[in-house]
């Protein structure tokens, strides 16, 4: 009985090494899953592949993409993604079943065009295609992203995609049933070797003599020796004879210690000996086996479907613009800035320049197309990129400042852009220098908070106060407003060109000038620094009034700028000059004894109104 226990634990063994060399080799999971999107889903412009798709394969998703000529594949925040589609007719790949055969896509009815997505400042990136693309897909940032699939918006978008990603191939359980199943085996053999030769028939101890009479019994040695008084129990052996035995004397009681012994080689019936533990053994090796059969499925069946959080993909706090989508943003700003500048054509900055950046290089152009010697406007560099500012509030319209400064800057630029929907560009709306002297406050890389204009809350002046207080500096250098502010170039320069209006000779014998300031519209951007105060980066409308003394004077127009927007050099009428002046400005925290202090400010003519 002993021999068949250690043959079914042999088997058993063997079975188990079995499972466990099948899940490495014709049981492993493939290292790679495919998947292709069905033939029969519906045509539309634009296809959007959730951001649950990337959870496969470590987020390393790659896509084999073809289509009738050029394409575009753009990667974006799942809300970047969801307001540039908008009302356009898409579908949307969710992911993939659960053993990765078969894609889900959702189609959406709408709109039958889209703005064609290359090159949108949207996208934290892009490729193109022609054709035939393979797309490696992985996550340019933390947070959650999507991908859009389109050619020009107009056209249907490519129609055979296959996904491909690592599968997990991981097989937990394939070295411990190896390990498990070669210890069973060799288990089983040395309990064969060892305990084999009392397996099926008990060995019997006969005396060498006389053979004994049919239906005799003849006492083995052992049970003759725990039988025989302590006194008597010895026996000798000789060459020449059988071994004697001494039997007790009649009458004499059996020893005790040898009357209740048990002889060694009975299995007691209330200890369980090792033949009687095979079962219990047995049954615990049947549930490892079944745990590891239940490892044997591809390991990719249990991450084929994304969880609804997953899915859901939210970009929480995240900063509203990369790293390096803002490098692309400003280079591709830079450049259009840098050929209109060049050209002196307003037209050639595209879509890059909006609001009073537009006004101030438009009518720079035509001021310096006659004006030859009147300087131009700084010029825009996207590198060398020494400070970036980029919000974490994702609605729109969404705005950033950058501080660089080029081959061709003085001093450090500081450049504000906004976006005002997912679908246009960003678009220049400020630059101005850095004052001698000035640090620009350090602020988050991971993103910072826009505030409110009108809130004070944390600072010593809400925004909209400490503008107020700039525009009563100006008006009245030697006002309440004046201990507010330290003094500065810019400061200087408004009272030079203030006396050089008021002197005679500039403008005319007794002409009547005045100035006047104030805050054109509301602020470009207002944001909280890492020190607990706020930027604020505003343009002030500066105004110059010439007024002749009497009727039939005339006001003269010696500055040659001035002239050429006006049209004339002499005239009777009212003159009213309009210049811009981009200004940062930095509020100190709470409790802080600091001024207010005027980071960069630049003034540039802009408009020359007659009457």
């Amino acid at each position: 009985m002993r021999l068949k226990s250690a043959i079914a634990v042999f088997v058993l063994g063997l079975v188990v090494l079995f499972l466990g060399i099948g899940q490495k080799t014709f049981w492993a999971p493939p290292e790679r899953v495919s998947v292709a999107l069905p033939s029969s889903v519906q045509q539309a412009p634009l296809t959007v592949v959730d951001p649950a798709f990337a959870k496969f394969g470590d987020g390393k998703v790659d896509l084999d993409i073809k289509g009738d000529g050029a394409f575009t594949v753009a990667v974006g925040r799942p809300d970047d993604v969801a307001a540039w589609v908008d009302k356009t007719a898409h579908n949307t790949v969710k992911g993939a079943d659960a053993e990765g055969k078969a894609l889900d896509v959702q189609h959406v009815d709408g709109e039958a065009k889209a703005p064609n997505p290359a090159g949108a400042d949207i996208w934290a990136s892009t490729q193109s295609g022609n054709g035939d693309l393979k797309f490696a897909w992985s996550a340019p940032d933390q947070g959650d992203w999507s991908l859009v699939i389109a050619s020009d918006g107009t056209k249907p978008a490519p129609s055979q995609l296959e996904f491909s990603y690592a599968n997990d191939t991981s097989t937990p359980w394939s070295v411990p049933l190896m390990v498990l199943g070669g210890l069973l085996m060799l288990g089983a053999l040395l309990f064969a070797f060892l305990f084999g030769k009392g397996g099926s028939t008990p060995a019997k101890a006969t005396a060498a003599g006389p053979a004994a009479g049919v239906g005799s019994k003849s006492p083995s040695i052992k049970d003759a020796v725990a039988d025989a008084p302590a006194s008597d129990a010895e026996t000798t052996v000789s060459d020449d004879k059988p071994a004697e035995i001494a039997e007790p004397k009649a009458g004499e009681p059996k020893n005790a210690e040898a009357q209740d012994a048990e002889p060694q080689d009975a299995e007691p019936k209330d200890k369980p000996s090792a033949f009687r533990r095979i079962p219990a053994i047995a049954g615990a090796l049947s549930l490892a086996v079944v745990g590891a059969l239940a490892g044997v499925a591809p390991a990719h069946a249990d991450s084929a479907t994304p969880s609804p959080a997953a899915s859901a993909g939210g970009s929480g706090d995240l900063p509203v613009v990369t790293d390096d989508q803002l490098k692309r943003i400003l280079s591709s700003t830079a450049d259009a800035v840098s050929s209109a500048d060049a050209a002196k054509n307003a037209k050639d900055l595209g879509d890059r320049a909006t609001g009073e950046a537009l006004t101030i290089r438009t009518q720079n152009y035509k001021i310096r197309a006659s004006a030859t010697s009147h300087p131009a406007v700084a010029p825009v560099a996207a590198q060398k990129l020494l400070t970036q500012v980029v919000p974490t509030d994702r609605g729109w319209p969404r705005t950033v400042t950058a501080v660089t400064q080029g081959a061709k800057n003085p001093t450090p630029l500081i450049l504000t852009l906004t976006q005002k929907s997912a679908r246009e560009n960003y678009k220049l709306v400020s630059a101005s220098y850095l004052l001698p002297g000035n640090t620009f406050p350090a602020m988050s890389a991971d993103g910072v908070k826009a505030r409110d204009a009108k809130s004070a809350n944390g600072l010593t002046a809400s925004p909209s106060d400490a503008i107020a207080a700039l525009v009563a500096r100006l008006k009245d250098p030697k006002g309440s407003a004046k201990t507010k502010f330290g003094d500065n170039t810019y400061f200087q320069q408004t009272e030079e060109l203030k006396n050089n209006v008021i002197d005679p000779k500039n403008n005319g014998a007794d002409v009547k000038p005045a100035f006047d300031f104030k805050l054109v519209g509301q602020p470009d951007a207002v944001y909280t620094s890492d020190d607990g105060g706020a930027v604020v980066v505003a343009d002030l409308e500066f105004t110059v009034t010439l007024t002749p003394p009497n009727e039939g004077d005339t006001v003269d127009l010696a500055d040659e700028a001035v002239a050429t927007l006006a049209g004339t050099k002499k005239t009777n009428k009212k003159v009213t000059e309009h210049f811009i002046d981009s200004v940062t400005l930095r509020i100190p925290p709470s409790g802080s004894k600091e001024s207010f202090t005027l980071l960069s400010a630049d003034r540039y003519l802009t408009g020359v109104k007659l009457g």
